[in-house]
């Protein structure tokens, strides 16, 4: 998530940034139900390529991120394997959550999901 947080910011997320992450298989369909959110809140989208290879369907991600608050998000797959997806985030934005009337809905959405005990 740092390297994904780094290609699409041009920053690095400093030592005052929180990683939430969670992840799990891509063929378990029912796990995969809790990414559902994330998945539509990411509307770019990238898939990898190399110029010496094809990779086709091998490592593509959705992100979305915002300036106010400074949040990322991103959910990338490896193929039909490993799911992995997470957020970057302030940690004072972190202690805010139970104020929702400073962040759009979407990022409360998504940051309850980790505060409910799904995210690592």
């Amino acid at each position: 998530m740092v390297a994904l947080f780094y290609k699409e910011q041009g920053r690095i997320a400093g030592g005052d940034y929180a990683i939430l992450a969670d992840w799990d298989q891509g063929s378990n369909l029912s796990a995969m139900e809790k990414f559902q959110t994330f998945m539509e809140i990411t509307p770019s989208i990238t898939i990898g390529k190399r110029v010496n290879m094809k990779f086709g369907d091998q490592f593509g991600y959705r992100f979305n991120r915002a300036e106010r608050p400074d949040v990322f998000c991103a959910i990338a797959q490896f193929g039909s394997g490993v799911v992995i997806a997470g957020l970057i985030v302030e940690q004072a934005l972190l202690s805010l959550m139970n104020d929702a009337d400073d962040k759009p809905a979407e990022w409360v959405k998504v940051l309850s999901i980790f505060d409910d005990g799904v995210g690592a």
